[in-house]
């Protein structure tokens, strides 16, 4: 029976949406035999049949638009609730934190990056947010695929798979938003209000009695054992929410998403969502392909350099911000930066937000072939990027000052460190009181910032009223007014955010003893320094994204590079200070390494470790002579950039060489003093103690 829905689904059409069925999915299938067989996503080919087939492309063209646009929605409907079906409240309690933060982080700025370049365009200020949102969210099918063929490793796996979940989470959440601003030609607090009003009911209403109803109607379903039964059930389930989110003034989207997640809580998810996929495939096509036909070729050519521009600020702005992300949540540099590579393009959301600005007026028609560019570029460049993310992440290392290299490879080991000594429960207790701080007080600054905007200039107009003072000044005091009573806010962020990094430094370093030298001073500084600038740069980018539409345009990209520099400044000193802190070590571990090479122990090593705290792992390892990196200079061996772990000191007889540089040799018979998370020291001491193959015999074979 599910084989024959599509069926009766085409005989209950009229005729001529038989005839332009037929174009369609004929095309639509043919462009996706051609995309797979040059191993890329199937919804290009979608998009290029939707262009092909398009009114804007002479040849067999659709007929009715309006009835293609209607089965349009439903593939979107079904698209969502797919996605729905996927999204697994266990999994992301299981992935932690760490992705979450990423995921926010990199998706505010790339909302905020794609606003300012909407503005640059010369788009209103509506339409740009939709541009933001079209490049915030990556795509999962496509990383997905490129990831099985280039063979990926599980750790960069894990990390990016992370992300995605709560990238989709972000999606669905640009979409409520996305979708009630498609209602109106501006911005205002009114609307905000009403939307946020409307949309917590419904979510409120919807998960509680969804959590405690749906759950168990499907497992009573699945128990019946009738396959056709629990296929029109799930898709009935995610049309009536699809229905009551659009009776709510909120996207049809948005319910069929929540009907699949609520499914997914059964337990039985993936059975719904391999029974139901025939039907979404086959709908989600007409969806793609109706993208497509609403692109005029002439506008993606008249169009270039912004989709080139536009091109450009995903892959450099979602490898630099995601790679940042991954780095400041604890990722090792190498895994942070693959990770920023591979997310770098634009995905199936991008067309949602697309089609929806372009089919309500709120943007003009040039902007789905700006997503449908970008899209197409993108899609092409990520296996190659993937493919050379190991060369692309050491040469982005490589060109980093020692001083911030050093700050990245132990900041990496004391994260490390925390989540390696602290047992999960005590983990969530320390951290549990300055997150409830940081996130309570993000809250109320950004409210505080969005209303002081809307309403700076009535309360500049009131205070020319009734202070006679000219309107340039009223504006000033009122713009004064909205500072003082938002600083408040912004300081308790900072406040809670040093609290979580003595939280962390508690667990990652040796607690200091009052009335004694504290030997992990600089690290401990540095750790707390690391941890709130990420809490503070994370807050940022999602408030950047929040607020910018609200502020006057020059005012985001000044605070922008204001905060940078503040915060290159503090950074640049702290590493200065861990810098002086590694080379005074350096030289106590030159010294051991030379005592243990003549009494042939570890003696002094373990002693020195002990007594300068704060550099990860710590461990000695002889270079022999079949060792195949013998020989080689450490600039070319690139144990950093390989494996995350640094060497601090070298002992070679009675010579010393503390803080090694790029071009000293490493030579058989020397031990090295490696420092660093403990997965790159155990790698890099793998690198080391690697023999070089056998020379072959004459004559032999």
């Amino acid at each position: 029976m599910l084989d024959a829905l599509p069926c009766v689904a085409l005989a209950a059409l009229p005729s001529v949406s038989l005839h332009d069925l037929a174009i369609v999915l004929g095309v639509a299938a043919l462009t996706s035999i051609v995309f797979q067989r040059l191993r890329q996503p199937v919804v290009l080919g979608y998009l290029i049949a939707g262009i092909l087939v398009g009114p804007y492309t002479p040849g067999a063209t659709v007929q009715d638009l309006e009835t293609i646009h209607h089965l349009s929605e439903i593939g979107m409907i079904l698209v969502l609730f797919s996605i729905g079906l996927e999204f697994n409240l266990r999994r992301m309690v299981e992935l932690g934190p760490r992705p979450a933060f990423v995921a926010f982080f990199q998706s505010g700025a790339m909302v905020w990056l794609g606003y300012q370049a909407g503005r640059l365009f010369g788009l209103d200020v509506v339409p740009s947010i939709f541009v933001g949102g079209i490049v915030a969210i990556s795509s999962t099918v496509l990383i997905e695929r490129v990831f099985v063929e280039v063979g990926a490793k599980l750790k960069l796996r894990d990390e990016v798979m992370g992300i995605l979940v709560y990238e989709d989470l972000v999606g669905i959440g640009l979409l409520a938003v996305l979708s009630a601003l498609a209602v109106g030609e501006e911005v205002d607090l009114d609307l905000i209000g009403e939307t946020a009003g409307r949309l917590g009911v419904f979510l409120a209403v919807t998960v509680i009695l969804g959590l405690l109803l749906v759950p168990r109607l499907v497992r009573f379903v699945i128990g019946l054992r009738r396959r056709e039964t629990l296929v029109i059930g799930s898709v009935g389930l995610c049309f009536v929410l699809s229905l009551a989110a659009a009776e709510a003034g909120l996207s049809t989207a948005l319910g069929a998403f929540l009907a699949g997640s609520l499914i997914g809580q059964s337990g039985h998810g993936e059975e719904v969502h391999k029974r139901t996929q025939p039907i979404t495939d086959m709908f989600a096509a007409v969806f793609f392909v109706a993208i497509g036909m609403q692109v005029d070729p002439r506008l993606m050519l008249e169009h270039w350099l912004p989709i080139v521009i536009l091109t450009a600020v995903v892959i450099v702005g979602k490898t630099a911000t995601t790679a940042f992300g991954a780095f400041l949540a604890g990722t090792d540099r190498l895994t942070a930066l693959q990770s920023g590579v591979s997310m770098a393009q634009v995905g199936e959301f991008g067309f949602i937000f697309a089609g929806l600005a372009v089919s309500t007026g709120t943007a003009p028609p040039w902007v789905v072939a700006l997503a449908v560019g970008v899209s197409t570029t993108t899609a092409f460049t990520t296996p190659i990027l993937i493919r050379r993310s190991d060369r692309i992440a050491a040469a982005i290392d490589g060109a980093l000052p020692r001083r911030l290299q050093t700050y990245a490879t132990l900041y990496t080991a004391w994260i490390e460190a925390f989540r390696t000594r602290a047992p999960g429960s005590s983990r969530l207790a320390a951290l549990r009181r300055p997150i409830r701080v940081v996130l309570l007080d993000t809250t109320l600054f950004a409210l505080l910032v969005v209303t002081g905007a809307l309403g700076a200039d009535r309360l500049a107009r009131f205070a020319e009223s009734q202070l006679g003072v000219t309107l340039g000044v009223a504006r000033a005091l009122a713009g004064i007014a909205v500072v003082l009573v938002c600083s408040p806010a912004l300081l308790g962020v900072l406040r809670g955010a040093r609290a979580l990094g003595a939280a962390l430094a508690a667990s990652a370093l040796p607690a200091s003893v009052p009335g004694r030298p504290d030997p992990a001073a600089a690290p401990r500084r540095a750790l707390i320094l690391g941890v709130q600038i990420a809490v503070f740069l994370c807050v940022v980018s999602v408030l950047l994204a929040v607020t910018g539409p609200f502020l006057p345009r020059i005012a985001t990209p000044i605070v922008l590079l204001s905060t940078l520099l503040v915060v290159g400044w503090f950074v640049w000193r702290a590493a200065d200070d861990l810098q002086g802190h590694v080379r005074a070590s350096a030289e106590v571990f030159a010294e051991a390494l030379q005592l243990d090479a003549r009494g042939a122990s570890d003696a002094n090593m373990r002693r020195a470790t002990g007594l300068l705290p704060g550099l990860g792992v710590v461990e000695s390892v002889r270079v022999e002579e079949a060792s195949r990196l013998a020989g080689l200079t450490l600039a070319d061996i690139d144990l950093r950039g390989r494996t995350g772990a640094s060497v601090v000191a070298i002992a070679r007889g009675a010579t010393r060489i503390p803080m090694p540089a790029g071009s000293d040799r490493v030579e058989s018979g020397d031990v090295l003093a490696l420092f660093g998370p403990s997965e790159g020291v155990a790698q890099a001491r793998a690198l080391l103690e690697e023999r070089r193959p056998p020379p072959e015999i004459e004559g032999q074979g």
